[in-house]
């Protein structure tokens, strides 16, 4: 009989260890081959005491863990880590604060039959707190499944997702110019689709996800994932950044690219027009007047919040040399 995968398991972590202590048994109780699958902890800089604790739970076992340090560079870099370290052919990636069905493992390095498979992505349900902002997540069911666009998966979510390590490496892995989650994701699976390499989605791999537990959190992740889609866009369409133009290109290209983004700004006002519609949409779905208040407030202070992200990735991702490849 033909051995399964091995599989390596890559958890980036910064400062979260009280949450990691939380969800660590699910990944040490898969119902995987203990010999075929290995956790990789990669502390992004962490100053709460995370060694310690893994490498305390890396002496208990029996699950083989490793453990490495990295000055904080973001989740990007930390998961480039794991790679080059890992064992397996299949790396798998979810987050601290997920915690992992049974047969995750098992189910997330399924669907590599088709050597055009690059990724598969799984399915992350809700695991909602007493935090309204955490509620709100679950029932717009926030990252749920992988990303579509035009029937097919455009890309898929590190949050619960596994890649070919050999297809991973070839195209340079994850671009560590994303310095926070957000938006690495669509750049990689965008590089690897170019390759004409696809994703499928398994959806009985499940993890569990209470998602933000307040507002601060939910608007500095859509402000990240405004960034993130702001670069990849500039990957995908701009001809010019303003690293490789001087003189008086370069002024040219700054005031160009500075109207462009109060334009993006002026736009931004169209929130405040849809959020009496907002209310009237969740309410109509059955919930509370007040309930549908605060999430048409959260919705539109999330898009707010994507669109200033996206501004300001538009001219950060400019002075980053983000541009059309080749």
């Amino acid at each position: 009989m033909t051995p399964p995968p091995f599989v390596s398991a890559i958890i980036p972590v910064y400062n979260q260890k009280e949450i990691l202590e939380q969800n660590y048994p699910s990944w040490l109780e898969q119902a995987y081959p203990k010999d075929r699958f290995e956790l990789i902890v990669v502390d992004d800089g962490s100053t709460d005491g995370l060694e310690n604790y893994v490498q305390e739970m890396s002496r208990l076992g029996p699950v083989c863990i490793k453990y490495f340090h990295q000055d904080h560079k973001g989740p990007s870099a930390a998961r480039n880590l794991g790679v080059r370290e890992a064992r397996g052919e299949i790396v798998a990636f979810s987050d601290a604060d997920c915690r992992l069905a049974a047969d995750w493992i098992l189910e997330i390095s399924q669907g590599y039959a088709d050597e055009r498979v690059a990724g598969v992505g799984g399915t992350s349900r809700a695991m909602p707190t007493k935090s309204m902002v955490s509620q709100y997540c679950g029932y717009v069911r926030m990252n749920e499944w992988p990303v579509r666009s035009e029937g097919t998966i455009a890309y898929i979510i590190t949050g619960n997702a596994s890649f070919r390590k050999e297809y991973l490496t070839a195209v340079g892995g994850f671009d560590e110019r994303y310095a926070w989650p957000g938006g690495e994701e669509p750049d990689l699976c965008y590089r690897l689709s170019q390759k004409g390499y696809i994703f499928k989605h398994n959806r009985r791999a499940i993890v569990y996800n209470p998602h933000k537990q307040n507002l601060v959190e939910l608007l500095r992740t859509f402000f990240c994932y405004g960034m993130g889609d702001a670069f990849l866009v500039l990957t995908k369409f701009s001809r010019w950044d303003l690293v490789s133009v001087r003189g008086i290109t370069w002024l040219y290209c700054f005031f160009k690219a500075l109207l462009r983004s109060i334009f993006f700004f002026i736009m931004t006002f169209k929130y405040f027009i849809k959020f009496p519609f907002q209310i009237i949409l969740y309410y109509g779905e059955g919930l509370s007047f007040l309930r549908a208040l605060v999430y048409a407030f959260f919705e539109c202070t999330k898009n707010l919040a994507f669109q200033y992200g996206c501004i300001t990735g538009y001219m950060l991702g400019k002075f980053k040399g983000f541009r059309k490849r080749g």
